[in-house]
């Protein structure tokens, strides 16, 4: 009971997500920001790697996003019209934010020559985001998951006999 106390108090507080980057910059900077990587074509590779990993994770977002939102189970129907806004602010959060991730290492690119440690900052910010954004979409790939596994209120086609079942 208290797990989903816990995930629907994250669910529905996408800023939330904005403590893994800060977390990760803040330890960064106040325990190994000495900590740059070397050579060119190594950090380079991070970079290229990061905006990729962005892209994958904002593929993933769209397809639990359209599948929630294509459902047709009555339950996901409930969820959708309950909980509309929240839905709202999680996508629009998740969308905009890994989009976010996938500039910031370009940006890290242009300002590496002239400000290294702020490059690296960018590089760090970027990957806590796109954690946070993809723990996010798994929840929701989860909700999905329950969504269409929960049995379907029986249909009253206008009958208003019910059949019992048989005791033999």
């Amino acid at each position: 009971m208290a797990k989903h106390k816990v995930q629907d108090f994250i669910l529905h507080r996408p800023i939330l997500d904005q403590a893994v980057p800060l977390v990760l910059l803040v330890a960064w900077y106040y325990l190994c920001k000495q900590l740059i990587p070397g050579s060119d074509s190594d950090i380079s590779s991070v970079y290229v790697g990061l905006s990729a990993m962005a892209g994958i994770v904002l593929a993933a977002a769209t397809f639990v996003c359209t599948m929630l939102y294509q459902s047709q189970s009555s339950s996901a129907k409930a969820l959708r019209a309950r909980f509309s806004k929240t839905m709202a602010k999680n996508w629009a959060s998740i969308f905009s934010f890994v989009f976010v991730a996938a500039i910031l290492p370009l940006v890290a690119t242009l300002v590496r020559d002239s400000d290294p440690r702020l490059a690296f900052a960018l590089v760090i910010y970027s990957a806590g985001i796109l954690i946070g954004r993809s723990f996010r979409t798994y929840l929701w790939l989860i909700v999905l998951f329950k969504l269409e596994a929960a049995p379907e209120p029986p249909s009253h086609s206008g009958s208003t006999t019910q059949l019992k079942p048989h005791s033999g």
